[in-house]
């Protein structure tokens, strides 16, 4: 699996249905964890925000394939 690429950079607000959220926890007392979250833009791009924020628009196939990956790993 490839890592999530930013194709534009964006701070339009999301508006679409919510393809995948993904909660890290670190190891960092300023900021404990981090939360992405990957909205559908249209049928070939979903756009990225961090912590609420919007940030890039990324390919929804490599959406896609991140969730296919997860999916793998939890079922396995």
């Amino acid at each position: 699996m490839e890592a999530l690429t930013a194709e534009e950079f964006t701070s339009e607000k999301a508006t679409g249905q919510l393809e995948a959220s993904l909660t890290l926890h670190l190891d960092n007392e300023g900021h404990p964890e981090v939360i992405i979250s990957l909205y559908r833009y249209n049928g070939s791009s979903c756009l990225a925000a961090i912590d609420g924020k919007s940030v890039a628009y990324v390919l929804r196939s490599e959406v896609v394939e991140l969730m296919e990956a997860v999916r793998a790993i939890v079922l396995n």
